[in-house]
């Protein structure tokens, strides 16, 4: 729960906005292909960083609320080969 409400957390943050919209700006500078690409391909590339920077935000966020309980969950429960 603390995962999705990291979620809504960076959706209702102004700074988090501000650099997801920089960072997807630059994601496609220097790709060697970008000039090459359609607006469907540029679409679905700025939707995949765009997912990234949410996960990269709401994992830190429900382990800053949850302390190292949330990381043993996760450790235990979704890395679990079997």
């Amino acid at each position: 729960m603390a995962h999705d409400v990291g979620h809504v957390t960076a959706l209702a943050n102004q700074a988090f906005r501000d650099l997801a919209a920089e960072e997807l700006a630059m994601a496609a500078q220097g790709h060697p292909e970008a000039n090459a690409w359609t607006s469907i391909q540029s679409g679905l590339t700025w939707k995949s960083v765009a997912r990234h920077l949410h996960e990269f935000f709401a994992m830190p966020f429900a382990v800053y609320c949850q302390g190292p309980a949330f990381a043993y969950n996760v450790m235990l429960l979704h890395f679990n080969p079997v």
